[in-house]
């Protein structure tokens, strides 16, 4: 019996389909994500004298939380969280200065308390 190019479709095709679709979904949940912003800050994407502009560009996301201060220094966070042996979360802080540049970047690494008793 000969075999149609249909049958072909369902027996090679929709297979494949389906191994790439898993290897895809386990690379996403194991391996970090390169545009992360966090990520992209640890690259150095971001230079100190950047203005917002560029950081909005660069970044490709809006920061977790934005904080404008009295003296009109915006601060920006950008958070995620990595499961490497333990549990981490990172926070990456951006200070814009009046004048709407970079002032200083601080990646500061956490461990949230165990909720073990």
């Amino acid at each position: 019996m000969k075999r149609s190019k249909t049958d072909l479709i369902f027996i090679v095709g929709f297979p494949l389909i389906f191994i790439l679709i898993a290897c895809y979904g386990v690379m996403s949940l194991v391996a970090p994500d390169r545009r992360d912003p966090v990520q992209l800050l640890h690259d150095g994407a971001v230079k100190v004298g950047d203005d917002r502009a560029r950081v909005d560009s660069v970044l490709h996301r809006a920061p977790s939380s934005e904080t404008a201060r009295d003296d009109g220094i915006v601060e920006l966070i950008y958070r995620r969280t990595i499961y490497d042996s333990d549990f981490r979360m990172e926070d990456a802080k951006i200070e814009l200065g009046p004048d709407g540049r970079v002032r200083a970047i601080r990646i500061e690494r956490s461990t949230p308390p165990s909720s073990s008793k």
